[in-house]
């Protein structure tokens, strides 16, 4: 009986960029209109380098009243325009999935060629885990001014005040209103989703395929991750972290990604151990933040992105279009 290898399967140098592309086209939240791709931040990352200067100008005064006119010899002021030190950080990791030559042959089939075809879905929630892990850490210090914590520590002490509805969100974004703009993507829990289907305030709208829907919320767009924050209240339930987004508000870099097939003809005693090696370098960057931590390894852990220390922000915080809920 003839074995399909994974050699026969996957010609890295075809693959690795078919699978890069395809882990950006599968993933729900990069594919929302808060996460637009950076060419520039994507130039960055194919150099070398651990963090990167992405600068920008700050907008000027817009509160403050015009300089009187008269008609004397007295000068104008001129407003200058400050430029701002925004610092993002690379992502990058490696993964190997191995199989048993031997085991293909028992199984009639390669697990390698199952695996092959769902590498793309694969990479692409790996990534969107350290967005999510990253938003963690910006809420937790730099973003605070940003977040309702409107949650109840107990059970007993939940209420219509202290669970997600329309009444929060729309409490969540006032301060912003004039900065966020008119369209949001959310990035909720699917237990918080669940909530929004109850209060029927969810509708859906056909997006190409006829067969694909897109869930909206008062109109906004949503997207839901069981990695959003669920933390036990102190006594009992749970509180649930939301993300509210303008539509661009999270830019995102593809640096070199790659595949390698590695085939160990010695290993099983013998029988042979196919793997594939996939290696991966991104980054996510929020206008107005930095990065200010040092990585233990070669790029930041999601251990590490979740630390508010490490992030700090460089703008007025109504300038930055994101928004957090925790709620019961």
């Amino acid at each position: 009986m003839a074995l399909t290898q994974l050699a026969d399967v996957v010609v890295p140098s075809i693959f690795g960029p078919y699978a890069g592309n395809q882990s950006t086209t599968t993933s729900k939240l990069i594919q929302s209109n808060a996460v637009i791709l950076d060419g520039d931040f994507s130039n960055k990352l194919l150099g070398g380098g651990s963090s990167f200067n992405m600068p920008s100008w700050a907008a000027p005064d817009a509160e403050g009243e015009y300089q009187l006119p008269t008609d004397d010899a007295t000068e104008i002021t001129p407003v200058k325009s400050a430029a701002i030190s925004e610092v993002a950080v690379r992502l990058a990791g490696n993964e190997a999935y191995s199989s048993a030559s031997l085991a293909g042959q028992l199984a009639g089939s390669n697990p390698h060629d199952a695996l092959a075809a769902h590498i793309g879905g694969i990479v692409a929630g790996k990534r969107q885990k350290m967005l999510i892990d990253q938003l963690t850490g910006l809420f937790a210090t730099a973003l605070t001014a940003s977040e309702s914590d409107i949650a109840s520590e107990t059970i007993a002490g939940q209420s219509a005040a202290t669970t997600f509805n329309s009444n929060t969100f729309i409490d969540a974004l006032a301060p912003f209103s004039d900065k966020l703009g008119d369209s949001y993507s959310m990035i909720v829990h699917p237990e918080v989703y669940a909530k929004m289907l109850k209060e029927s305030l969810i509708d859906f709208v056909s997006v190409g395929d006829a067969n694909l829907r897109l869930p909206l919320y008062l109109g906004h767009s949503v997207v839901t991750d069981a990695r959003c924050p669920k933390v036990a209240g102190i006594t009992d339930g749970f509180k649930y972290t939301s993300y509210i987004a303008a539509a661009g508000a999270i830019r995102m870099g593809t640096g070199a990604f790659s595949v390698a097939v590695d085939k160990n003809e010695l290993a099983g005693t013998g029988s042979g151990v196919e793997t594939l090696i996939v290696r991966d370098n991104f980054g996510f960057h929020v206008a107005g933040t930095k990065w200010t931590g040092t990585a233990a390894g070669a790029a930041p852990i999601g251990s590490e992105l979740v630390v508010g220390s490490n992030w700090a922000k460089v703008i007025d915080t109504k300038l930055i279009p994101l928004a957090s809920i925790v709620s019961n």
